[in-house]
């Protein structure tokens, strides 16, 4: 069985989570020691528990020792059978995060898919789900056509959102990972997110609950981030829209995507938070996109971590941002089940891999 050190770069829930998505896609189990070893609260946390049942409810995998605050785990895959799933996260527990753990599988599944999550949609240390949509999925079409509908937004603390994901895949994994691997290199381009390219437009979505409204919070936030871009990017067409929803906590945030000639799309958001003018939120959403189009890579930093999984499959080169804890995690992770494929040039931020 393959193991795991579930401490590796800080013991984070990065490890688990990409372990279980390469487990069900190799049909390769394994056991983690040392999950989250050194934290304040070591073990599996209430997410890491969540991916696990919501892969049990796509196949029959088993798994031992999945249990709140285990610092083992043991994880045999199973095939995936289900083409449609429910999973209830509670709380504001971070849809996005599952999405680490059960998309790649379904990716490649014989049948088309449909997920449906409830959970947090936009809470803090999680990918938003506007970024998600909007930068991550993009990079991920060469795989499977996915439709990702946010029916309602979930902020912290009682979240409860709701997200619609349908996943087409365009590459079947009838079941042997040498073969799949093949089919892959067959046919899906590998990346070739080497250079950022010339600045065409830049997008957003301020969005806000809807008791939020009178205070024009959305609106707020997205001329805020509008007029700090505008200094900086004249020329360039900048439309920002405005969300507002009924939610069972207040919030708001707002989530900015640049796009590049050659294709390339680099993300910034930022969240609400008690104490924090609207225009803050938007002039520092802002700020950090522009310091991201000025470091001329072509993958900003937390796109690049989760793209990483990916690109061990297709192959090919992505300057990002920067090379972060996660990126090294969730490498070391794939290496586990894929061998060494992944080199990192930290002077330039560049990672590439042959790919199948």
């Amino acid at each position: 069985m393959m193991e795991i050190d579930g401490s590796y770069g800080g013991g984070g829930g990065q490890i688990i989570r990409t372990a279980l998505a390469f487990s069900m896609l190799t049909q390769q189990p394994f056991h983690a020691i040392g999950i989250r070893k050194g934290r304040t609260e070591p073990g599996l946390k209430p997410q890491h528990l969540h991916c696990i049942k919501a892969l049990q409810k796509l196949s029959q995998s088993r798994a031992e020792g999945a249990e709140l605050g285990s610092t083992e785990l043991a994880f045999h895959p199973a095939p995936l059978k289900a083409q449609s799933i429910t999973v209830n996260i509670g709380t504001a527990g971070s849809t996005t995060l599952l999405l680490q753990a059960i998309l790649l599988p379904c990716l490649f599944a014989e049948k088309p898919i449909t997920l449906t999550l409830r959970g947090g949609t936009d809470v803090k240390w999680a990918t938003p789900i506007d970024h998600f949509a909007r930068v991550l999925v993009p990079r991920l079409q060469r795989f499977a056509g996915i439709a990702v509908d946010c029916k309602r937004r979930g902020y912290f603390p009682r979240g409860n959102g709701l997200v619609e994901i349908a996943i087409a895949p365009k590459i079947h994994h009838d079941g042997n990972f040498l073969s799949l691997l093949k089919i892959i290199k067959d046919n899906a381009d590998p990346y070739a997110l080497g250079e950022q390219g010339k600045l065409v437009r830049i997008e957003g979505i301020s969005h806000a609950s809807a008791g939020l409204k009178e205070a024009t919070v959305a609106e707020r936030q997205a001329h805020a981030a509008k007029a700090q871009l505008l200094k900086h990017y004249p020329d360039t067409t900048i439309s920002i829209g405005k969300d507002y929803q009924e939610t069972d906590s207040a919030g708001s945030g707002i989530t900015l995507w640049a796009t590049f000639d050659n294709g390339a799309i680099l993300g910034a958001d930022v969240l609400g938070e008690r104490g924090l003018q609207s225009e803050e939120v938007g002039k520092r959403a802002a700020s950090g996109l522009i310091g991201k189009i000025r470091s001329r890579a072509a993958v900003d930093s937390h796109t690049a971590d989760q793209l990483i999984p990916f690109l061990a499959l297709a192959g090919g080169t992505m300057k990002t941002s920067a090379i972060t804890p996660h990126a090294e995690t969730n490498i070391y992770a794939v290496e586990r089940f894929m061998g060494k494929v992944i080199s990192v040039e930290k002077g330039t931020s560049t990672l590439s891999a042959n790919g199948a």
